[in-house]
């Protein structure tokens, strides 16, 4: 049986997904005085998995959380989980009502396009407030929708249930904005996790910028990396955020790695900026930490329960789970049947005299098809019967026409030829008809040798009537020679033979 938790009624819990580790913050109910006890947890879920897409960082994610709920009795509470930009990209907008409607469009046309994200489908999930009357300031969070599914999977494995889905940048900029540290001008927010470092923006509790810089991966190497990325950080400001009062002159260190003492020196001697560790028992008086000396790897978890236990329009954010409710099936035939059920009734009951009118409608219109199908096949019949009956006399007429008819066989017609022509003799033309009469056309160098052709060609089985009709003399390309023209018959030895067999 799954265990309700204690503070499941109005404690406010949020845990952040980094890198490697689970983050959690419960903020619980405030006391008659005000106060208010924070809980803060951190377990590592990661340790074979290459990544939480895969089937061992689903299994590995799944084990971790049924540890912390069972350890922190969550199990029945509803729960709010935070993105580190390892699995959540969130892109900002700021303009006029039409650039910014634009800029989203198009961002959403390309977050395909995020493949450190992975290569499956991609979510996405926006807000957006007014700056004035004709400016707005736009949030597009994108995630990969299979890493987001896993996360739901294990949550619900494990009797949690998901409110909320945010990204870390957006979480960080609102507990700043709560502590009141960026009132007075934009503050540059350095997050560390295992998987590398990313810069944001933040100015009265808003995101202005979220990015992941080159060339390092580890707190002690911003030294070098933030002189490099200052200047361009500071034009982005004044030509994206011209409404932003102030100069970015405060760096906030937060995440899972450790600041060292020397490289915080070597950056404020080098930028002239103020850098300092993001403290969250600095953040609000009222809270009461029951673990000591809270880390600032727990500050995204509580900027996330800020969402919910002090809501503020301004620094709402995208909801990525809203998103996906939004694409998922609704179940509303439930809530249908609830509210509709008489109609319901009575729509059943003309559902079946109707059905019931349609059926004996169907069976007379059956009954009229199956009479014109047998009209039809009896005309068919007759039809078929008609053809037949001259296909059988047509067969009769071609049967007597094959008897009588004979086709020279003229393999046999040409072999003869080709033996009883002399050299110097060739043929033009050879004619026969169904007699046996043959007509042979040809050339030859000497008028003697078309005599010998005839002679033997008279003298070879099945030929008979052999005559020279003509010669006369012609000139061609090659040469002066003698055309002829010789007339016979060829009576084939086996058909003579079957005649023969016939008659006696």
């Amino acid at each position: 049986m799954v265990r309700k938790a204690k503070h499941s009624a109005h404690a406010v819990v949020a845990i952040e997904i980094r890198h490697a580790s689970l983050v959690m913050a419960l903020l619980e109910p405030a006391e008659k005085d005000s106060r208010q006890r924070v809980r803060t947890r951190s377990i590592r879920w990661r340790y074979e998995a290459r990544s939480l897409r895969s089937e061992r960082g689903k299994q590995e994610l799944r084990t971790a959380l049924k540890t912390l709920v069972d350890e922190e009795h969550l199990a029945g509470a509803t729960v709010s989980f935070t993105l580190s930009g390892e699995y959540c990209v969130t892109r900002v907008v700021t303009g006029s009502s039409d650039e910014v409607r634009q800029e989203l469009a198009a961002l959403e046309e390309r977050k395909e396009l995020y493949l450190v994200l992975g290569p499956e489908r991609k979510v996405s999930a926006r807000s957006m407030h007014e700056l004035d009357a004709r400016h707005q300031h736009a949030l597009l969070a994108v995630a990969s929708g299979k890493a987001l599914d896993i996360v739901l999977q294990a949550a619900a494995a494990v009797g949690l249930d998901v409110g909320l889905m945010e990204p870390t940048a957006v979480a960080l900029c609102r507990l700043l904005g709560a502590a009141g540290e960026d009132a007075d001008g934009p503050v540059l927010i350095i997050d560390s996790s295992d998987a590398g470092l990313k810069l944001e923006i933040s100015y009265r509790g808003q995101l202005l910028l979220d990015c992941r810089p080159t060339g390092g991966s580890t707190v002690d190497e911003m030294d070098e990396i933030l002189p490099q990325n200052l200047a361009r950080l500071h034009r982005y400001c004044d030509r994206y955020y011209r409404y932003v009062q102030g100069p970015l002159s405060r760096v906030f260190l937060c995440g899972s790695l450790e600041p060292a003492a020397s490289a915080i020196s070597l950056m404020r001697r080098q930028t002239q900026l103020t850098v300092q560790v993001l403290d969250p028992a600095t953040v609000d008086s009222r809270w009461e930490f029951v673990e000591t000396d809270p880390g600032s790897e727990y500050c995204a978890a509580l900027g996330t329960c800020l969402r919910l236990a002090a809501p503020n329009p301004l620094a709402a954010g995208p909801n990525l789970i809203e998103q996906l409710n939004a694409e998922a099936p609704r179940p509303l035939f439930a809530e249908s049947c609830r509210v509709f059920w008489p109609v319901a009734v009575a729509a059943m009951i003309a559902l079946g005299l109707f059905g019931a009118t349609w059926y004996e409608r169907s069976q007379c219109d059956r009954l009229g098809q199956d009479q014109q199908v047998i009209e039809a096949s009896a005309g068919e019949l007759w039809k078929l019967r008609r053809e037949m009956t001259e296909a059988d006399t047509k067969a009769a007429h071609l049967r007597t026409i094959a008897k009588e008819a004979t086709v020279p066989p003229w393999e046999e017609i040409l072999t003869i030829v080709a033996r009883c022509m002399p050299e110097d003799v060739w043929l033009e033309k050879i004619a026969a008809d169904s007699q046996g009469k043959v007509a042979l056309t040809g050339n030859s160098y000497r008028e003697a040798t078309i005599y010998e052709f005839g002679t033997h060609l008279e003298s070879s089985p099945g030929w008979s009537y052999v005559t020279v009709e003509g010669t006369w003399p012609a000139s061609t390309r090659l040469g002066r020679m003698t055309k002829f023209d010789i007339q016979c018959k060829f009576d084939d030895p086996v058909n003579d033979s079957e005649e023969l067999d016939r008659s006696d």
